[in-house]
């Protein structure tokens, strides 16, 4: 997360971010109600004119120090009464009027939740003689000390806590902090797209800008401190309500209330697409049992499509695909064409997609500042590098001519907080805004973590093959454990010199739909091709979709089941990191049959040799197709998709016992934001996020390439009632 921070002046993160920047006039009113009650005064005759603004605070006309004060909360316990005085201000005409948040001071005060978070001071709904305060309650926290000793501790800390509060209140489109050393104030904002700082002030020298930011607070709506007005918080402090306004505005809101999480992750970033999906139940005048549905809230990229427009992309291309005359179509796709097109020409293809009742285009995360600059250091100390003379203008005007989708813009960066130096320029990160999407679906479907056994996720699996709607549940691809490995890596897998495994003829390459192709095949060996040349960066394509489910399949056979050498073994496989580590890129390039029959148990070791066999299948496709320039030609995927049907097909032919094996009460989740297994030291930096290659239209288009229709389990899938076997939080 250190690396996804945004620095700008005071005054420009004052009007980019703030709730709003109060007029002169209201200003000098509150100045003199500070004055009045003997809180601030003017400034002596006698002190310089460079000396900040004419007013300084009563009990602040030097620094605070330990020599003056002693403790922390005896230095800072004055901004409570301050704050008092500010909220009593009655604007004129009532153009604001002051909302329900007060300044506390709770330094000993743990935060109730699941983390044992704590901070200094907040602005909060709280009762001050409450024991505990709220991630619900919490509008803005605070952090203050009186040295700089340990900045970076005491902003991973506040960071920490604004986490904490946008995982645990799903009303959160973004938050506040303010973390104060000695006089020194930095203001910080958080968002699903970025977040910012300003640069530091004193508010000894400058206390008008404190003010100014209380004022904010103190006046600010809640839509304006960041809470959303369509999704109010129940009574029981624990339910959420959403409010889906109709796109057209013809028709009156529908209102959805959670019952149960059915994904719910917990991410140790604020960045990002932030999927929750819920179990949920219309709010009604009618006095019947409500209907449930599935309601799925997500940020998407400002200009990526919406579920319900990919949808319709998606049965477009399939009536297309399927009424077109093609003189030469790709013989590849013949069969697929062939197999599939009565259920085209009665529709029958779309009952393999969810039910879209309603949808809703939420608001934007809000730009970027302008004169921001790219910085680090604020979480994690960088290693410092050498600068870079040129000007950040020419670096951005560089970016600016390189072509970006949307309104995205590259950054520089620099190495620390407050020097302003260019480091690495030809490193660029492009920020897009994000904007909220909310899908109800009518579906109730269960997520592949909470199947019961072996046997179910496999034949879960085996249906997403049809209709790949994995994605409306669970992020496979924004997951760390399932990650592709091109995806994980952030390159191609072949290099100039990739060669096919020895089974890859050309008939095998696609044209031919023999039975050669089994995954039980003991011929076929990894590519012995010299990857040590530079590789080209890596885009999205169908067979990461495929490659997402193999490592489910992974995943289910070793870390889920209860038996402890598998398990062993797949947690230096499974790890809730961004980064690739040479475990996990082993296990996809190299053999692991041996491996996996001494590791799993021992109604899975039938497992072995399929997974080995398909994991060489998708490397060195992944290599044939890279090599061949193919990964824009439809037909390069064919023959990868009937060998994953092979794969399932398989196991449905072999002793059953491995379907009755049952998972282990407690197992790696991978959506916790919590690391797994013996890994690498993990800072907020090394927080699970989803390594986004592409938008997200790109991502699921994959949809259009579909393989073979089982009927027989989809109504399984379908009515898969929820089973929830851990603690979803607020919900």
């Amino acid at each position: 997360m250190d690396n996804k921070i945004v620095v700008c002046s005071v005054d420009a993160f004052m009007k980019a971010y703030l709730p709003f920047v109060p007029e002169e006039k209201d200003f000098n009113a509150v100045r003199d109600i500070l004055v009045a009650e003997g809180l601030a005064t003017f400034r002596p005759p006698n002190l310089p004119e460079d000396q900040g603004a004419p007013l300084r605070f009563q009990k602040y006309a030097e620094r605070p120090t330990k020599s003056i004060w002693g403790e922390e909360t005896a230095a800072f316990t004055p901004l409570e009464e301050i704050s008092t005085a500010i909220g009593s201000y009655e604007f004129e005409g009532r153009i604001r009027t002051r909302n329900k948040y007060n300044y506390r001071s709770c330094q000993d005060t743990g935060i109730a939740s699941r983390s044992k978070n704590k901070i200094d001071a907040c602005f909060t709904l709280d009762s001050p003689s409450s024991e505990k305060i709220t991630t619900t309650g919490i509008a803005v926290p605070m952090e203050y000390k009186l040295d700089n000793f340990n900045r970076l501790r005491d902003n991973r800390q506040i960071v920490s806590a604004n986490v904490q509060i946008m995982n645990d209140d799903i009303r959160r489109m973004f938050t506040f902090d303010v973390t104060i050393e000695g006089e020194m104030v930095i203001l910080w904002y958080h968002s699903r797209s970025h977040s910012a700082t300003s640069k530091q002030f004193s508010f000894v020298q400058k206390p008008d800008l404190l003010i100014k930011v209380f004022m904010s607070f103190l006046f600010a709506t809640e839509l304006e401190l960041g809470y959303d007005q369509y999704i109010k918080l129940n009574d029981d402090g624990h339910q959420y309500t959403y409010e889906i306004l109709d796109k057209d505005g013809k028709l009156p809101s529908r209102f959805f209330r959670t019952v149960d999480a059915i994904s719910q992750y917990r991410s140790a970033n604020i960045t990002g697409r932030m999927a929750r999906i819920y179990l949920v139940e219309e709010i009604t005048s009618a006095s019947t049992q409500p209907a449930r549905f599935v309601l799925k809230d997500v940020w998407l990229d400002n200009n990526a499509r919406t579920e319900r427009e990919l949808q319709s992309a998606i049965f477009a291309d399939i009536e297309k695909f399927w009424t077109q005359d093609s003189p030469n179509p790709d013989k590849k796709l013949r069969k697929l064409r062939s197999k599939l097109s009565k259920i085209v020409d009665t529709k029958e293809y779309k009952n393999y997609f969810l039910n879209i009742v309603c949808d809703y285009n939420g608001v934007t995360s809000k730009d970027l500042a302008p004169g921001f600059v790219r910085t680090r250091g604020l979480l994690e100390r960088p290693e410092p590098k050498a600068p870079v003379t040129s000007s950040i203008h020419s670096v951005l005007a560089n970016a600016a001519a390189s072509s970006l989708p949307g309104d995205s813009k590259r950054v520089p960066r620099t190495a620390f907080f407050d020097d302003g130096v260019v480091n690495d320029p030809a490193f660029l990160r492009a920020y897009q805004q994000k904007k909220q999407y909310r899908v109800v679906f009518k579906e109730l479907c269960t997520t592949v973590g909470d199947l019961e056994t072996v046997g179910d996720v496999i034949d879960v699996l085996h249906q997403v093959l049809t209709r790949e709607s994995y994605h409306l549940f669970v992020r496979l691809q924004g997951t760390p454990f399932f990650m592709p490995h091109e995806i994980l890596d952030g390159q191609q897998l072949h290099s100039l010199d990739a060669r096919p495994a020895d089974h890859e003829s050309e008939s095998d390459s696609g044209s031919s739909d023999s039975d050669s192709d089994s995954v039980l095949s003991e011929s076929g060996s990894d590519s012995d091709a010299d990857d040590s040349v530079l590789r080209p960066p890596v885009v999205h394509n169908f067979q990461h979709d495929l490659e997402s489910v193999w490592w489910i399949v992974l995943w289910t056979c070793t870390l889920r089941v209860n038996y402890e050498p598998s398990r062993t073994w797949a947690r230096t496989i499974f790890r809730n990191s961004n980064k690739l580590c040479r475990e996990r890129e082993l296990c996809f390039t190299s053999p692991i049959r041996g491996t996996l029959r001494k590791k799993l148990q021992a109604n899975l070791k039938v497992f072995a040799a399929p997974l080995d066999k398909i994991r060489n299948h998708l490397k060195t496709t992944y290599q044939t197709r890279e090599r061949k320039n193919q990964l824009e030609v439809p037909g390069s995927y064919a023959r990868i998709h009937r060998l994953f049907v092979k794969f399932f097909s398989t196991f449905q032919n072999k002793d059953q016992a491995w379907r009755n094996v049952r998972f282990s009460e407690r197992y790696d989740d991978p959506t916790s934001a919590a690391p797994s297994g013996p890994q690498p030291s993990m800072s907020v930096t090394d927080a699970p996020i989803r390594v986004g290659k592409r938008p997200l239209e790109q991502e699921d288009e994959d949809e259009k390439e579909e393989i073979e229709v089982q009927p027989d389990l989809l109504s399984r899938l379908r009515s898969a009632s929820k089973r929830s076997k851990r603690d979803h939080g607020n919900n």
